[in-house]
């Protein structure tokens, strides 16, 4: 089973981000109820309206939020599969998407209490059904994401006892595929030049840069990235960096800043350097 330590290290920083994430959509439900206010006051549906997007868009961030923190932990601290995995997992995620949107449903609580009009109660009890399916929906799309994970997991532990014969090359250069027979295994020890981890670095700052010059990500937190970013920074700079690491934060960070126009030019290098080291993005 889960080591309770490291769940109670990945619950108290899912926490931490939520409550990053809390803050930012009341900021954004107190703009845009002001603006609507402003430019339609003689419709007050229109303000249910605008916050029912806005909570629907927070529920599926702070899943991904929570998906993507454990999944982190779980990557990081090295857990292997075993019977009753995904369960354990799904069981962290459903406790924390629940505990996660309270403050989302007290809005239309909120309102409730504030409002007696019967034409608004309507839309107020809309408003907690948006944000339940949208609770709901969520979960599938983690549950999925964790079946694949699991999935993986298990046919990496399994596949030895399933490949009795196995021909091993060890390659210290680039690769982008290689052709063998059945039950090769191909282990790449990823040998960067300088000129290499150089320019590596150089996009990596360049992109911290423009990070900072953008409000938010869609769907991501932006300090957990510029954490990435960091954290990428320092192991590249090791005398001995752990390559398997870089990688899994440079395919992290690459996802999380595709769409954002911004950020195109440092995504493009990202995205080359990412090919050399053998991993593949769109």
């Amino acid at each position: 089973m889960l080591d309770q330590q490291a769940v109670n290290l990945v619950n108290d920083r899912i926490r931490l981000e939520i409550d990053g994430h809390r803050q930012k959509f009341h900021e954004d439900v107190n703009r845009a109820e002001r603006e609507v206010t402003a430019r339609e006051p003689f419709r007050p549906g229109a303000r249910f309206e605008k916050v029912g997007s806005l909570g629907v868009d927070a529920v599926r961030d702070r899943g991904q939020i929570i998906w993507q923190t454990l999944f982190r932990f779980v990557t990081l601290s090295g857990v292997t599969w075993y019977e009753g995995l995904t369960e354990d997992l799904k069981r962290v995620v459903a406790d924390r998407l629940s505990e996660s949107v309270g403050d989302i449903k007290g809005y239309a609580d909120k309102v409730e209490r504030e409002m007696r009009e019967p034409r608004l109660l309507t839309l107020v009890s809309h408003l907690r059904t948006k944000i339940e399916d949208a609770r709901t929906t969520t979960l599938k799309t983690m549950n999925s994401e964790i079946d694949l994970f699991v999935i993986s997991l298990k046919n990496g532990a399994q596949a030895p006892k399933n490949q009795p014969a196995q021909t091993v090359f060890n390659i210290s250069s680039p690769v982008g595929a290689i052709q063998t027979g059945a039950n090769a295994i191909a282990h790449v020890s990823q040998a960067i030049d300088p000129a290499t981890r150089d320019k590596l670095l150089g996009v990596l700052i360049d992109l911290g840069q423009r990070l900072e010059n953008i409000d938010a990500l869609p769907g991501h937190p932006k300090h957990e990235i510029a954490e990435l970013i960091k954290d990428s920074e320092t192991e590249i700079r090791k005398d001995t960096p752990n390559w398997t690491k870089i990688r899994n934060f440079l395919s992290s960070i690459a996802t999380s800043i595709q769409t954002v126009a911004a950020l195109k030019p440092a995504y493009e290098g990202l995205k080359e350097i990412l090919g050399y080291l053998g991993i593949s993005v769109s």
